[in-house]
């Protein structure tokens, strides 16, 4: 059984799992919250060196924000789909998107207009790319990398035995279940949320808002 503990700090939620001899971190949020962060780590027995692997959903900012601190601070390897690494490598929200989005909600508009490149972004490289299918199981986790582009062309999710998803922003929860407030391909989504359906999920684990069950997504979405 894979235990998922979320970290909820500043509108966006991190993920730790439990793995053999210590724990995977789903996503790492801004730099704004790093020390806040740190402390949640500690405060759940989560210390350097006790990281197996820091596991991005995407390469936007806000979720990937700390993931070069806390691969020097942790000593662990940082791992995301190939398909975002323009973003971590320049630091550009705005890399590998379209002009305009298919579809942006209106408490995400703001957003999108300031989207694109941070100077307070540690630019990086990842240590190792992410395949749909991939088992997590070398990092001590029981759980499985899903491809679920829509929000990015890069975006995964992390499926557990119990058919649980940490899903990063294919969905959120932010007034109610349904598509991510911002979905650069939205026949991409679509298809990502109906191989969820299709794998009967139980629990998403969302970037945004508190977890909620799939059943609970409209039938619009």
């Amino acid at each position: 059984m894979v235990q998922v503990t979320r970290i909820h700090l500043g509108g966006v939620n991190r993920y730790l799992l439990s793995a053999d001899r210590g724990f995977v971190l789903i996503d790492t949020g801004s730099p704004q919250k790093r020390s806040v962060l740190e402390q949640e780590l500690s405060r759940m027995g989560c210390w350097p060196g006790d990281l197996r692997v820091i596991v991005l959903t995407h390469g936007d900012y806000n979720h990937a924000g700390n993931a070069a601190y806390l691969r020097e601070r942790y000593e662990v390897k940082v791992a995301m789909h190939h398909d975002d690494l323009g973003r971590v490598r320049r630091g550009d929200w705005k890399w590998g998107q379209k002009p305009k989005p298919d579809h942006v909600v209106w408490s995400f508009r703001l957003l999108s207009l300031l989207r694109g490149k941070r100077e307070d972004f540690d630019v990086f490289e990842p240590d190792t790319c992410l395949d749909d299918g991939q088992s997590l199981l070398r990092y001590g986790c029981d759980a499985t990398v899903l491809g679920l582009p829509g929000h990015t062309k890069g975006s995964i999710g992390i499926l557990t035995p119990d058919k649980d998803v940490i899903c990063g922003d294919l969905l959120g929860n932010l007034l109610s279940p349904s598509l991510g407030g911002l979905i650069n391909d939205m026949a991409a989504a679509r298809t990502s949320l109906g191989r969820l359906r299709r794998l009967q999920v139980s629990v998403v684990y969302p970037g945004h808002g508190k977890p909620f069950r799939l059943a609970d997504v409209g039938a619009g979405d």
